[in-house]
Order: C-alpha cells, then structure tokens, then sequence
C-alpha cells in the first residue's frame, strides 16, 4: 500500500486541483492520496472562501483519500513555517512515501494543457526541476559563506528579503557551475517557492520521502481572467468575492468551467454565506483601539508594533485593504502584514508558536474527512504513526500532551471565530468543534 502527500488550501477548489490530484496517484503509482489542508483561514492572511469541511467534501469526491487539517499558527504562517507544519504532519504518519505539489515551468504549459485535456502529448519536467528544488534547498539549510555573502551584500543594497535571497541562491548555484540552465523566473514563482519549503522542510523532518513535482496547469497563480478548463484559485475568489460582497446567480455561470461539475451544487450553496476580511473588522478595531504593545504577537516584530501603534488611529473605518495599504512598506509585503493582523486578531502568541516549532513541531494529525475506502490506510496510521489521529474533536484533547492540547485550542478558537461570524451574518445555526464529525464519502457522491 502506497500513499502520497498534497499541502494544499484549495481556496476555493478547482478543476486544476482535480488535475493535480488524478496526477499525483498516476505519477507515484500511490493508492491513496493524503491532503494536509488549511482550516478556516489560510496564508494570505485572510479567511478562506469556503469553510474547512466544505472544500473536505470537495478534495474527497475529487480524488482526496484522506485530508487532515493544518494547525492555524502554520496555515496562517510564512511559506517556511507554512511548509514544515504541513510537511511534519505528514512524516508524523510513517504512512506517506511522497509529496506532490504543483510547480511553474512557463515553457511547457502548452505540453502540460495539452495532455490534461487528454491529448496524446504527456507533460513531463523531467529532471533538472527536481534537482533545482534540492539544490536550492540544501542551499537555504546550510547557508554556505558565500551565499550569505551575496545575500547581506544584496539586502545592504536595499533589495527586499524574498528577492535578495533568490539572487543570492542564483548567483552561488552560477559560481558552483549549476545555475547557468535553470530559467531564472524559478526562483519568483509562487508555487516553486513554496517547493523549495517543502524541500527544506524535508531535508530538515524525513529525508526519505519523495518529491513529485508537477507543471502548473492553465493560467498563472496571480492572473485574474476566468479561462477554462483550468484557471487560477485567485481568478475564481474575484468572482465569488466582487467589491461590493455580493455574489450573484449569473457568477455559477461564469465559472463552471472552471470548476469540477459535481461540485456545481455545493459551489451554489456555500457562496451564499461566505466570510469575507472585512467581516473580521470589528475584532481588529478593537485591538487597535485598546492594545498598547503589539510585538509579542506572532510576526509583529518591534518595528511593526511601533508602526501600528502610530496608525492605529488612521486605521480606524477603513476596511481591511485599506488598513494593509496604511501598515505597508517597501520591506513589509502585503502577505506579510495581512498575516500579522490575522495573527493579532487570533491572538497568536510568538513565544508559544516557537515552542511549538521547537518541540514539535506537529502533535497530532486531526482528521477532517476521508473516504470509507481509505479504511487500510487509516489502519496503517494509527498502527504506524508517531502522532495521534484526531478524528473525533470531543476527545481529541484527551490523547494530547499539553503542548499539543494549546495548539489544539488555538485551532478550535480560529474555527469558532469563522464559524461564529458566519452564524452572526447569515443567521445559521452555531455549532462548536466538538460538535463537529469528519466528512466521510463512499462511492462517488454519498455523503454520511
């Protein structure tokens, strides 16, 4: 029996997920494909579409075996701390023999459509990806002299961190005689950045396992066109999440070619209440309003914490966007302070999350849906994995250190936060995590 890993948010689910997951069992030659999902709130900094158990239910009658949900204080971290939670839930089930995760090769796109739309051409990145992946993250695990020579020389100069580290990885791997055939756009895509993660979350947690690299499909992570049959997560939240939050019956239309058709239904009925940024205004004015000091919150360094503690009061009745606009600056990105005002409104504590990184950094793997056929792999879990497997919440605690028992409630609260302005906003009934059961599928569309 064979499993292969997927990290992933799937916000909101798409046919290109459906593409990557059908690809992963074909190329691993796995019987069962495990997702580690975000929960309610992803790495942007910001809600997610759709709620944990809904884009469950979607992955698993998408070809998802079994899908477990990511602890908040990694889903909702840098793309490094975002990879070793995700990557260290994974080793924890001595179940899983490889990852699989998308990557940007521009080149092929054409090869890589053409074969996903079922012509005879088959996609294939061949070696010199996979080897460019553990090349640079070997790179960024052992920091050679001269690669932080290049990167203080780049970052004194005033280059931004992301940037100066890849000139930095680029201009070593030229000088060690490897960089001069890798395209240099790798190291500035989204998905190959956070490939690179993986990588080091790897070489850091279980060298053993197995990479699957695999050609992003269709449009690009940042494009904003709806273009079939394969376009990007961010061009489907700006249908679903127009400036004025409200969704219309025609947005269905728009995008189901885009999406898989069995999940046309429940796309329909989730977007009716989604939970938008602004939606969690009310909780970070009060912050801004009553707090003093900010920096002992995750990703809120000294600086950052003096900078809100000026503007708070510039930030009181803008809107979420706004507020980013006002903290920014030319070394604070977007992604980065959306994070750190997320983080502040969950109260993410920076020394607890480095606790948990130091002594874990996963506790357990808590299970949000999986597929009755999965059985045999669920089996080889709980008799082979070195972390508990949380399926029912009520109970969860009970197999927990107390290490593993706070970052469980700092999940149950972020959910309980979602689920509570959900409720507010649309009127839904209230229902807490420990009243909550995994999504179980059998056959193709069944529901238990």
């Amino acid at each position: 029996m064979r499993a292969v890993g997927i990290i992933a948010e799937y916000n909101p689910f798409h046919s290109g997920h459906a593409y990557h997951l059908r690809e992963a069992k074909r190329k691993s030659g796995a019987d069962f494909a495990v997702v580690v999902m975000s929960p309610d709130f992803v790495q942007r900094g910001e809600p997610a579409v759709f709620d944990k158990y809904t884009r469950t239910e979607m992955a698993l009658l998408n070809g998802a075996d079994l899908v477990l949900e990511l602890p908040v204080c990694y889903a909702a971290g840098s793309a490094e701390y975002f990879a070793q939670g995700a990557v260290s839930v994974l080793d924890g089930l001595k179940a899983v023999d490889a990852l699989c995760f998308g990557c940007e090769v521009p080149e092929l796109e054409n090869t890589v459509l053409n074969a996903a739309c079922g012509n005879d051409t088959q996609p294939d990145i061949g070696t010199a990806y996979p080897d460019l992946f553990w090349k640079t993250a070997k790179i960024l695990n052992q920091e050679p002299e001269t690669f932080k020579a290049a990167l203080r020389f780049r970052l004194a100069d005033g280059t931004g961190f992301a940037r100066a580290r890849a000139d930095a990885v680029q201009e070593y791997l030229q000088k060690e005689g490897d960089g001069a055939a890798f395209p240099e756009q790798f190291f500035e895509l989204p998905n190959n950045i956070l490939g690179i993660e993986y990588c080091r979350a790897i070489l850091k947690f279980c060298p053993q396992m197995k990479i699957i690299p695999i050609a992003r499909v269709g449009s690009g992570y940042h494009d904003s066109r709806i273009q079939g049959p394969f376009c990007s997560a961010f061009s489907l939240r700006k249908v679903l999440l127009p400036e004025k939050d409200r969704f219309g019956r025609d947005s269905i239309r728009e995008i189901c070619g885009c999406i898989p058709p069995n999940l046309y239904d429940i796309y329909a009925s989730s977007a009716a209440k989604m939970v938008t940024s602004d939606d969690l205004l009310p909780y970070l004015q009060q912050k801004l309003l009553f707090g003093e000091r900010y920096d002992d919150i995750l990703d809120i360094s000294g600086d950052l914490s003096d900078r809100i503690r000026r503007l708070r009061f510039a930030c009181i009745g803008k809107n979420f966007e706004e507020i980013t606009e006002i903290l920014m600056t030319k070394h604070m990105t977007r992604s980065r302070i959306r994070r750190a005002l997320l983080h502040l409104i969950l109260e993410i504590d920076a020394a607890q999350t480095e606790r948990f990184r130091a002594d874990g950094p996963a506790y357990y793997a808590k299970v949000l849906g999986f597929r009755r056929e999965a059985a045999p792999l669920l089996h080889e879990i709980k008799k082979r994995g070195n972390i508990p497997l949380l399926a029912k919440n009520a109970d969860a605690a009970g197999k927990l250190t107390e290490t593993g028992r706070a970052m469980l409630r700092q999940d149950f609260k972020a959910s309980h936060l979602y689920r509570g302005i959900r409720a507010l906003k649309y009127g839904t009934h209230f229902r807490s995590e420990y009243e909550m059961s995994p999504v179980v599928l059998q056959g193709n569309s069944d529901r238990f």
